[in-house]
């Protein structure tokens, strides 16, 4: 289990009525040293009515990573706002997750919420996470989700400084804020 998986799995053990069907609109993912006070583990740190702000610390030797989200309670997937325009430059990259592994990033992390099962289950924004950190390879990803990204999609990823916007056909799913990444990047 890699380090954002294991930071997934802190925030799965989130369960019961409240946390139902709740997606994820931002997360901070971002690397820091050790300071002899942060430990493994999960924190609430501001409870709204539908909005909870939570923080997941996993340590691993002398690294330590830390994930801060923003939990939009009792949802359901919304359906498709209307059309974006694309960045009128060429695509970084094209990424498309199947059914089979969202099942198995959901079950690596323990993640139950029923958005990501069935046939055509949404992506997890974690498991996207995971893999624009694998792609990219930044320090920090601060990321929005705009709208679902469903298994058997195909994103479509740009990159423009340290913006990274992702999209489905004219349908905007993410903008991200990359920290630490090089000029260049052949993903």
């Amino acid at each position: 289990m890699n380090e954002l998986e294991a930071l997934a799995a802190l925030l799965a053990q989130l369960k019961g009525e409240r946390y139902a069907g709740s997606l994820l609109v931002r997360a901070h993912w971002r690397h820091t040293q050790p300071d002899g006070e942060r430990k493994t583990g999960l924190c609430i740190r501001q409870q709204k009515q539908h909005v909870e702000r939570v923080c997941c610390t996993y340590m691993t030797g002398r690294r330590v990573s830390t994930l801060e989200t923003d939990l939009l309670l009792g949802c359901h997937a919304a359906a498709a706002a209307p059309a974006a325009a694309q960045p009128a430059v060429p695509s970084l990259r094209h990424l498309s997750f199947s059914a089979e592994e969202i099942t198995d990033f959901v079950r690596r992390v323990g993640d139950t919420n029923a958005l990501h099962t069935g046939d055509r289950p949404l992506v997890p924004g974690l498991l996207l996470l995971d893999r624009l950190a694998t792609l990219l390879q930044p320090d920090s990803i601060d990321i929005r989700f705009h709208q679902p990204l469903w298994s058997g999609e195909t994103l479509s990823l740009y990159l423009a400084g340290s913006l990274c916007t992702g999209f489905v056909q004219n349908r905007l799913c993410f903008k991200a804020i990359l920290k630490g990444i090089g000029e260049s990047h052949d993903a």
